[in-house]
C-alpha cells in the first residue's frame, strides 16, 4: 500500500501527467490514505472481520461490513448529521500532531485501535446500545485523523507548507 501511495502521489504531482491520470492518482491516493483508519482494513486475522458473525438490529451480518459502514448508517440519517460530530473532534486536536507520521505509522496505530475497540462486543455477538455508544467516537475520531492525514498528503503533494 505505500508503493502505490507513493506511485499515485508521482502521478498526481506530475504536471506533464494527463488530467485524467491525475485524477485517477487522486482517487487512489485518497482511498489508499483514508482506507487504513477502518479499523478492520488493517486486521488480516479473521479476514478483517469478515469472519466474525454478529447480530445487528435482527439480522446477521459481520464485523467488517458493521464497521465499514452499518453503524454510522443506523446512527446518522446522512452525512450532515455525520459531519457534526467529526467537526468537533477536529476543533479539539493538534492537526499537526496527526499529520505526522507515514502510512506504515498510521497502520499500526489503527489496529491498536481494533484491538482496543472494535472486538469488545457481548458473548453473545448482539451490537446492542453500548456498543454502539463506545464505537461512535472511535469513527469520529478515525474519519477526523483520516481527513486531516489525507489534507496533509495532497497538500504536500502539491507542493504546499
Amino acid at each position: 500500500m505505500v508503493s502505490a501511495i507513493e506511485q499515485s502521489l508521482r502521478f498526481l504531482q506530475d504536471p506533464s501527467t494527463s488530467h485524467a491520470v491525475r485524477e485517477e492518482a487522486l482517487r487512489w491516493v485518497v482511498h489508499f490514505v483514508a482506507d487504513p483508519h477502518q479499523p478492520l482494513h488493517v486486521r488480516a486475522d479473521n479476514r478483517g472481520g469478515n469472519d466474525v458473525l454478529v447480530q445487528f438490529l435482527g439480522r446477521q451480518t459481520n464485523l467488517h461490513r458493521l464497521w465499514d459502514g452499518d453503524l454510522i448508517d443506523h446512527a446518522y440519517p446522512n452525512a450532515v448529521a455525520l459531519y457534526k460530530p467529526v467537526q468537533a473532534v477536529l476543533q479539539t486536536v493538534n492537526w499537526q500532531a496527526w499529520a505526522e507520521g507515514r502510512s506504515a505509522d498510521w497502520a499500526l496505530e489503527t489496529h491498536r485501535v481494533a484491538r482496543e475497540a472494535v472486538y469488545l462486543f457481548p458473548n453473545s455477538r448482539t451490537i446492542d446500545d453500548r456498543y454502539l455508544e463506545k464505537a461512535l467516537p472511535v469513527i469520529h475520531e478515525r474519519l477526523a485523523t483520516a481527513a486531516v492525514r489525507l489534507a496533509g498528503v495532497v497538500k504536500r503533494a502539491l507542493g504546499q507548507p
